[in-house]
């Protein structure tokens, strides 16, 4: 920095100040309130940043002065009154152009606009997953309990059949009467086969199954049976 700061020096401040306005410097260091004063005399200059290395101007006087205690307290009254707040106004930070805040810019809310939009989408998108989710589920849970139903169905039609085809068989004996009719057992294990595999089908291959489907089989399970 240092290096830097001695290859670009100059002889004055007028110098250095004019070769910022014609881009050959980027910044100059100087008296604050020089530079203050043309910085509002000059519209293309501004300064920046806040004041460091902090002097005062002093007026020099012969040693043991009667006049030291008396000037020292004009100036500090000067200070507290504010009239020298009031010259530094009027003759230092005098602005001809238009005045410019040195304020760091702050964001607002069309700054943040887009943070909000994709928040926003977020929480939209995860309420809709939300909802197929469930309506996935309901939907898997109905068809468990079809399946459920029918294989319910099946197993109480089986129980209640085994028993009366026995029965009627020794009564049939007893009483002389002729077998049924082969072909009425034959549609009634093609039936009951072809309900078995077919929901056995639709357990390995996770298809529809209606529930009409189910009590048009059970009914020509049960006429085919009597």
């Amino acid at each position: 920095m240092y290096r830097h700061m001695e290859k670009h020096n100059y002889e004055s401040a007028a110098e250095a100040i004019q070769a910022v306005r014609d881009n050959k410097l980027h910044a100059f260091i100087w008296d604050s309130a020089v530079l203050e004063f043309e910085a509002s005399q000059k519209c293309d200059l501004v300064t920046t940043g806040e004041l460091f290395f902090r002097s005062g101007f002093g007026i020099g006087m012969r040693k043991d002065s009667p006049w030291k205690q008396n000037v020292s307290l004009a100036i500090l009254s000067s200070h507290e009154n504010g009239f020298m707040e009031d010259l530094d106004k009027t003759w230092v930070r005098y602005q001809e152009c238009d005045s410019r805040s040195n304020a760091p810019a702050t964001l607002t809310f069309e700054n943040m606009a887009g943070v909000f939009m994709l928040v926003a989408g977020g929480i939209a998108a995860g309420i809709f997953l939300i909802f197929i989710e469930i309506a996935y589920k309901r939907h898997k849970d109905a068809r468990r309990k079809q399946m459920q139903l029918a294989f319910a169905a099946v197993n109480v039609w089986r129980k209640n059949l085994q028993p009366s085809s026995s029965l009627e068989t020794q009564d049939d004996r007893k009483s002389g009467r002729a077998e049924p009719d082969p072909k009425k057992k034959a549609s009634f294990r093609s039936i009951s086969t072809s309900l078995a595999s077919s929901i056995k089908r639709r357990r390995s291959s996770k298809d529809t199954f209606p529930c009409v489907l189910n009590c048009a089989c059970l009914f020509q399970l049960v006429k085919a049976a009597f």
